[in-house]
């Protein structure tokens, strides 16, 4: 299954910094990201933030689209969210 980027709603570069804890240097570029994290977005526990272009989402993963964002859950410990910032 292929994500429609396209479909995402665009946040802005404090937006996405608030809501999972990213230093906006990381997103300033605008663009589309995967942002992992140690719990369930960001606060002190982001542990990486890297710019996709897209990706496809295996059978066993989870996923789930919440307030603009897409969320996958590899497993109860190991997921990421994708989110789109614009420039």
């Amino acid at each position: 299954m292929l994500l429609k980027i396209e479909e995402l709603k665009k946040f802005s570069v404090s937006e996405v910094c608030d809501l999972f804890g990213v230093e906006s240097n990381d997103v300033s570029n605008g663009g589309v990201f995967k942002i992992y994290s140690e719990n369930d977005r960001g606060g002190d526990g982001v542990i990486s933030c890297e710019k996709v272009n897209d990706f496809s989402i295996s059978n066993g993963e989870m996923n789930s689209e919440y307030d603009g964002v897409y969320s996958i859950f590899v497993s109860e410990e190991c997921g990421y969210d994708i989110v789109k910032v614009e420039k």
